[in-house]
């Protein structure tokens, strides 16, 4: 990496070597679901792109001001103006004040990798302890499970990394994908599900993810946001028409690549087999009302998708997708490996599973 300091730069330019390309939309609506498992909200964008079920959008969203301050005074850094030429496997160049680098496109919240917690050990007073996580995988497996993020390091280890070092060693925020929901011709829509952490180190002892807790915490006028196609479920997508049954496990949050199959396709047969924790958790009513082959797993009352998979007709254009939690999707193909083994040889199951 190679840095420069700047007198003055009249406007800011980032440029990454990400396949995405980002653009600022308006935000129509931003709508909390009555959810009781977690917190899940609806949004509905000011824009419409042309897509097969199973697209995404990456949703790219910044540090807060607060983070941000925080770093900076931590490290004794002035907001200077700093031309960055980063080459490697997250490479990157900028033009700009660093207050903006960090805020836009420095990742603050992810745990930091050991290459970023080498570079604070020039400058940490507590090199012995730092030292040690570093060498020792268990001792460092132990403190990732308090969701630790860069300035944890920084203060419990008083370090106080120089900006060359810093931008160096850390990695840049990437967006967080979601799947659309909508029709083809309409505004975008996506539901994203608020992640959460237990953290007793926050005021009230939780951590949201990055995406999670801008969306949570903030009134959001627009986004920036990019189109990412699905390369899992393009050879279904390619392979769906009139005669095609599709068969479809889902739980939660997992549930929405089936509503663009459900708003986008004609099938000769379609059915969902859906999970979900709690009454109000049902995310199908609110999406896919008219859809009459529904059949329901409360886990409240100790139904269980896993243990109703009961395939009773196997034919050349019956398809399998299957969108969860990675336990799940585990769960129901080895159920299905061993009960319908053609299945698998077929190559007709699909799954998806934005991060």
């Amino acid at each position: 990496m190679t840095i420069e300091f700047i007198k003055d730069c009249t406007k800011s330019h980032f440029v990454n070597e990400m396949s995405c390309i980002f653009e600022k939309v308006d935000v129509l609506s931003k709508t909390k679901l009555k959810c009781s498992w977690k917190e899940v909200y609806h949004l509905k964008l000011n824009k419409i792109y042309d897509y097969t079920p199973g697209d995404a959008i990456g949703i790219l969203t910044p540090n807060s001001e607060e983070i941000v301050q925080n770093l900076m005074y931590l490290c004794n850094w002035d907001n200077v103006y700093v031309k960055v030429n980063n080459i490697g496997l997250d490479s990157f160049k900028y033009i700009g004040s660093l207050k903006e680098l960090l805020v836009n496109h420095i990742d603050l919240k992810s745990a930091p990798r050991k290459k970023e917690l080498k570079a604070l050990l020039k400058t940490a007073e507590d090199k012995e302890g730092l030292t040690k996580l570093i060498e020792d995988v268990n001792e460092y497996k132990k403190f990732l499970l308090s969701y630790p993020t860069i300035l944890t390091f920084i203060e419990k280890f008083k370090a106080k990394p120089t900006i060359e070092d810093f931008l160096s060693s850390c990695s840049t925020i990437t967006p967080r994908f979601y799947s659309l929901i909508n029709k083809k011709s309409e505004h975008l829509e996506v539901i994203i599900g608020i992640e959460k952490h237990k953290d007793l180190n926050t005021p009230f002892g939780l951590k949201y993810g990055h995406c999670s807790e801008f969306i949570k915490t903030q009134e959001i006028d627009s986004l920036q946001i990019c189109f990412k196609k699905s390369i899992l479920l393009s050879n279904l997508n390619k392979s769906i028409n009139q005669n095609t049954e599709l068969i479809s496990f889902c739980t939660g949050t997992g549930i929405t690549p089936f509503i663009s199959f459900y708003k986008n396709y004609t099938f000769s047969k379609l059915k969902l087999h859906y999970g979900f924790r709690n009454n109000e958790d049902d995310l199908s009513k609110l999406f896919l009302n008219e859809l009459e082959n529904i059949i329901q797993y409360k886990s409240s009352d100790k139904q269980y998708l896993n243990n109703q998979i009961n395939i009773k007709n196997i034919h050349d254009n019956l398809y399998i997708f299957v969108c969860g939690n990675m336990k799940m999707q585990k769960d129901v193909f080895m159920i299905i490996k061993r009960l319908y083994p053609e299945l698998v040889k077929s190559k007709r199951i699909y799954f998806e599973n934005w991060k």
